[in-house]
């Protein structure tokens, strides 16, 4: 085997090595919709903590649902395991 057949040999092998790997990385993660959803979850609580309280309690019940609903998630996670 000459020295280009065997770095061409190496190449293939260190490519499909890193394909290997990818595809490990992606399976890793067997529920990207809650993980998606507890994203915008936290990104919501975010915005209603920096809005003002003037909302008459709605704003706080928006929280307390919210909270639920990562809580939840957590719990669907955890019955996943």
């Amino acid at each position: 085997m000459n020295r280009r057949a065997s770095f061409s040999l190496a190449s293939a092998a260190a490519l499909t090595g890193l394909a290997a790997l990818t595809g490990c990385a992606v399976a890793q993660e067997p529920w990207p919709n809650l993980n998606d959803a507890e994203a915008q979850l936290r990104g919501a609580l975010m915005s209603l903590n920096r809005a003002p309280n003037r909302f008459g309690g709605h704003k706080a019940e928006a929280e307390r649902l919210i909270r639920g609903a990562l809580a939840e998630i957590e719990m669907a996670k955890q019955s996943f395991r």
